[in-house]
């Protein structure tokens, strides 16, 4: 045990108190005020003392000189009886009398006169530790006082070594102030409640010690690293549980991420700093703690210290734990299988943390852990470490969960997916869509990155437009399927964009689609897998109608009954039957669907521009077709069923896909 080399009763560092410390001396004059007078007399002692160090330290002063003011009224506090020094101290507050100890040893540390350690630890000793509460019960040792009110780790020591002289002079426990365990003071025969008072009250509880924080758990609290590490030296004990005057027990380790968790700082929030010293302070005490592991001893659940590690956000901490459990490797199937399962806890309280623990998640996933679906919050079940993270905004975490579950092929991947396209409906996750999207390109996600443009093409309140524009920066989505998307939704920025990125690579804009091409609807009817120009037609989208046929789409490519259906737009608009131009061609009122705002110029042009090349251009006749009743004998998507409302239905179960599931045809 590590013991202070200066002797009790010559204590360290002689007036030096507590940094903040300070006297109430008043700065005009540099005279006494009488507010600050010590007034006592042999017979009876009474004081105005709203400051009894600062009196001190005053009649020091001037009992070292000639005193000819008023002497009747300052004497010299060595003159003064041992009596009226312990009435002085007892008035003084806890950090004062500590003060006014170290500044005057040889008046208040003399075991021939006074000393106030003596004196406090004896009290403390007498104090009853079978009954809850009491006035007695609230007042701390002044070891504790010296703790929180910032005296040096050599005072500390000194005050140690006086109180372990007490309890070895009362034959207990050494260390009983050192780890704050008082030993049971009560009678054999506790007296009875009395007549007037409730039977079966909290006052008439008996309890078996008293239970104050202890040093190391005031140092903790006090973020003095040095003071842990000594008290550590001297033999700390780090199991103690205090149980009051907080409701949960806690060792010191426990203590210090507590100090660090999210509920501890909603009232008393950390800087930076403050959060380096605590998991600094944790970390030391970890050290010295050799059986505390991520799992309990049989492996049914995580330590409390886990939990407050990871709840605290305590990386150095979460992963020395983690370190410390055995690998499965060589171990029983049932013992590798529970280990499984915690490790997959333990992803599942990493995920659902806000704050960014990169290293530690990797560890798990790179042991096996796996995702299982939880339903911890009814409402919004997390189905994936990718969702979970999102959820959580930790933008570290989702971009790791997710370029896991790519590279391993996690059956959880879809899940990620739809919740990153349900993301461009947010205005708040723009950063989240920018550290993912990336990921998805990296390792050709082209299914997923297409997915997510859909999304976007179809949330232009939210994120759509910037993410819409981010994911066309990439060139690996841009290809017919996208295109034809593009043409449904109506979006005439992407479907510009798509088509001249297509010529500049001298890929064709006329081509069919195959049956099984990405994202490819059921077999319904409809002329999705016709050229796009076809397709662009029978959505009556004139203005996409338009910008392929100016890119060289074939006209003669089209079908005949969806030319004809051109000729009779034609007929119902010089006739007035169709007399919301606007609406027919964008369908729908105000702002397009891509944020655009469509004019009545540019509808007329679009328009003329294309009647002209599919019905009055003699390099491209208008081949002869008798429109017919629906043919039942006929596939469903043959350009015979000419109906009027195929495509649009499509259109319609598309958008409703992508806005509930994150897919389109669902």
């Amino acid at each position: 045990m590590a013991q202070n080399s200066t002797n009790s009763t010559t204590p360290p560092c002689a007036g030096v108190g507590p940094q903040h410390a300070h006297s109430n001396v008043s700065s005009e004059s540099g005279s006494l005020g009488t507010e600050n007078t010590l007034i006592w007399n042999d017979i009876d002692f009474s004081g105005i003392i709203p400051n009894p160090f600062v009196a001190l330290a005053m009649m020091a002063t001037h009992s070292g000189g000639s005193n000819t003011a008023d002497p009747v009224n300052h004497s010299s506090l060595h003159d003064m009886p041992t009596e009226v020094l312990i009435e002085i101290s007892n008035a003084m507050s806890p950090v004062d009398r500590i003060s006014a100890a170290f500044a005057f040893p040889d008046l208040f540390i003399n075991a021939n006169r006074y000393h106030v350690f003596y004196d406090d630890a004896i009290t403390q000793l007498n104090i009853p530790t079978y009954i809850l509460f009491g006035v007695e019960h609230d007042r701390r040792p002044l070891l504790l006082e010296a703790i929180s009110h910032g005296f040096n780790v050599e005072q500390i020591s000194f005050l140690l070594d006086v109180y372990e002289e007490i309890c070895v002079a009362r034959n207990i426990d050494r260390h009983t102030f050192l780890n704050s365990a008082f030993p049971d003071n009560r009678p054999a025969d506790p007296q009875p409640s009395s007549p007037g008072s409730n039977s079966g009250s909290d006052a008439d509880e008996l309890v078996t010690a008293r239970n104050l924080f202890s040093p190391l758990h005031i140092a903790i609290g006090s973020h003095r690293l040095d003071l842990v590490r000594y008290l550590i030296q001297r033999g700390a004990d780090l199991d103690h549980l205090v149980t009051r005057p907080i409701s949960v027990p806690f060792t010191p380790l426990q203590y210090a991420l507590y100090h660090l968790s999210p509920m501890h700082t909603f009232f008393s929030a950390l800087s930076q700093s403050q959060r380096d010293i605590l998991i600094d302070i944790a970390s030391e005490l970890l050290t010295h703690s050799p059986n505390i592991s991520a799992y309990t001893t049989s492996l049914a659940e995580l330590t409390r210290e886990m939990f407050l590690a990871i709840e605290a956000g305590a990386e150095p901490i979460v992963l020395t734990l983690l370190e410390r459990t055995a690998p499965t490797i060589g171990l029983p199937a049932i013992t590798g299988q529970q280990i499984q399962i915690l490790r997959s806890r333990v992803l599942q309280y990493l995920a659902n943390n806000q704050r960014p623990m990169p290293r530690a998640l990797r560890y798990v996933l790179n042991e096996g852990a796996l995702w299982t679906e939880t339903d911890e919050y009814r409402d919004n079940v997390r189905r994936s470490a990718t969702h979970a993270a999102i959820d959580a905004n930790n933008v570290e975490h989702a971009v790791i969960s997710l370029r896991h579950e790519i590279e391993n092929k996690s059956s959880t991947l879809t899940y990620s997916i739809r919740r990153i396209c349900h993301l461009s409906g947010a205005g708040a996750h723009l950063a989240m869509l920018q550290a993912l999207v990336p990921v998805l390109v990296e390792f050709n996600q082209e299914e997923a990155q297409l997915r997510v443009l859909l999304s976007a093409m179809t949330n232009v309140p939210g994120n759509g437009p910037l993410v819409r524009d981010m994911l066309l920066g990439t060139t690996t989505i841009i290809n017919d399927t996208s295109l034809r998307f593009a043409i449904c939704f109506g979006d005439r920025t992407t479907t510009a964009h798509i088509i001249r990125v297509l010529v500049e690579r001298s890929q064709s804009i006329d081509d069919r689609l195959p049956r099984g091409s990405l994202l490819a609807p059921p077999i319904l009817s409809g002329h999705w897998f016709e050229t796009p120009l076809t397709y662009a037609l029978s959505l009556n989208n004139y203005h996409a109608a338009s910008q392929l046929l100016s890119f060289g789409a074939n006209p003669s490519r089209v079908p005949a009954n969806i030319r004809h259906r051109v000729r009779i737009a034609r007929d119902r608009l010089n006739s007035l039957i169709i007399d919301d131009v606007m609406g027919f061609v964008f369908q729908v009122d105000g702002v397009q669907m891509d944020g655009s705002q469509p004019t009545i110029e540019e509808t007329h042009q679009a328009l003329d521009y294309v009647f002209v090349r599919m019905l009055d251009d003699p390099a491209h006749p208008l081949p002869h077709y008798s429109r017919a009743i629906r043919n039942e004998e006929q596939p469903a998507d043959h350009p015979d069923n000419d109906s009027d409302n195929e495509d649009q239905f499509h259109r319609g179960r598309c958008v409703a896909g992508l806005r509930f599931s994150g897919a389109p045809w669902r």
